[in-house]
């Protein structure tokens, strides 16, 4: 499992994107030992202990820390083989509109709710918005309806752990510090705004899809300047903007 939040002076958890490689001030919000953040181009970036780790990630080395549903973990748990089974039913009904008859079903992708019995009749099935995500099929309009329950049942579910942890000292400094990250991590992509830019660039046309905490008319000045460095005309449209979406951004590039 990999740490990307250490606690700054002020106890506040800092994202490791938001900080040069290299060690640091930050400490572990499980043991307070001092972290070095790792940010190189292989492994994803991830907080390291400077001296020794800490008992809770040797012992918990396995466990999955809180991530965002659909986000930093598409948490749908399909191996290889389900994937490319998942993508030949797409291709073969899913994208022809058709249903799916039953003994072509695997019962995993019924299980993880990736496809779903047809009202009128059980022995044939269709695709759910939520399995049309690793074929790429899923409208970009229709994914935070996707994801945003999840997003709120996982938040309920950490919060219930810490709660009923108060009550052992065993483990509530643990789940407390779940539910403090993966609060951490929500609030930073409802900071976010989406934007989709068209771009004309010496006659050829791009489009950039990205996401800001700052007002989108200073994103698009950086933007201007950096394509300037490489195209002589570079005019800029803007598609449109969605408030509180920086969870869109990163999923997109996903599939």
């Amino acid at each position: 499992m990999w740490l990307r939040y250490g606690v700054d002076a002020n106890n506040i958890l800092v994202d490791v994107e938001d900080i040069a490689s290299g060690k640091t001030q930050l400490i572990c919000p499980y043991c307070g030992g001092k972290l070095t953040a790792k940010k190189g181009r292989i492994k994803e970036h991830h907080f390291a202990h400077t001296e020794e780790s800490c008992q809770f990630m040797v012992v918990n080395k396995h466990r999955e820390l809180p991530t965002l549903p659909l986000y930093d973990s598409f948490n749908i748990r399909l191996s290889g083989e389900d994937l490319e089974q998942l993508k030949v039913l797409w291709r073969e009904y899913g994208a022809k509109g058709c249903s799916i008859l039953h003994f072509a079903v695997p019962k995993q992708f019924v299980w993880h709710g990736l496809l779903h019995s047809v009202e009128s009749s059980a022995l044939e099935y269709q695709f759910t918005h939520l399995g049309q995500i690793p074929v790429a099929a899923l409208p970009l309009e229709l994914f935070n309806y996707v994801q945003e329950p999840l997003l709120l049942e996982k938040l309920y579910k950490l919060k219930q752990k810490a709660e009923l942890a108060s009550n052992s000292s065993l483990f509530f400094l643990e789940r407390l510090v779940d539910y403090k990250i993966y609060c951490a991590q929500y609030q930073k992509i409802l900071r976010q705004t989406l934007y989709y830019l068209q771009i004309k660039a010496d006659g050829n046309i791009l489009h950039k899809i990205g996401v800001t905490q700052r007002s989108i008319e200073q994103r698009l000045v950086e933007i201007q300047r950096d394509l300037k460095q490489h195209f002589r005309s570079v005019a800029i449209e803007i598609l449109g903007t969605w408030s509180h979406r920086g969870n869109v951004e990163l999923c997109s590039t996903k599939y």
